[in-house]
């Protein structure tokens, strides 16, 4: 026990008092305290730091994503374009190739071209029974057959005008 009453004895002086000890205890309080503090606004710090990072990172994400959205529009305006004004393409596959883009464009939120969407709309509508190569076809047997009639109209007017002048 004499350690423990040297150490008194150097501390305090000799004399131990309630002021004193309160004193002592407040000034180690306060060194703890400004410790702790100084810990906490350094971890606040590097958190703030890292979240501005994060944010800065986000936001440019946000900017790639829009640009990736914009270049599929166009990707996809080139392709459903391309296939839905070919004429070698069933209008099955059109009807298919119409509906994907439609959902391209709802789900995925992807802006298409105006002509796109019309070419789609034109293609979507279009009579589920109807074969674009068979009016083709039937208007083909209909402009052959109009063709014979009047050749024949006129074989026959140019006879009329023979007869005529004979």
């Amino acid at each position: 026990m004499a350690s423990v009453e040297e150490i008194i004895n150097f501390i305090f002086g000799g004399q131990v008092d309630a002021s004193k000890i309160v004193t002592i205890l407040v000034g180690i309080y306060a060194v703890v305290k400004s410790i702790t503090e100084w810990i906490a606004k350094k971890k606040l710090i590097k958190t703030e730091t890292g979240q501005t990072k994060l944010l800065e990172e986000l936001k440019k994400e946000r900017e790639e994503n829009q640009e990736l959205k914009k270049a599929i529009g166009k990707f996809g305006d080139i392709i459903i374009t391309s296939y839905l004004s070919s004429n070698t393409i069933p209008v099955e596959v059109k009807r298919s190739i119409s509906t994907f883009g439609s959902e391209l464009n709802k789900i995925a939120q992807v802006p298409l071209a105006d002509t796109t969407t019309k070419l789609i709309d034109v293609v979507a509508n279009i009579a589920p029974d109807s074969d674009i190569v068979q009016h083709k076809e039937e208007l083909t047997e209909a402009t052959q057959v109009i063709e014979d009639v009047i050749d024949e109209a006129n074989d026959l007017a140019q006879a009329a005008i023979d007869k005529i002048t004979v």
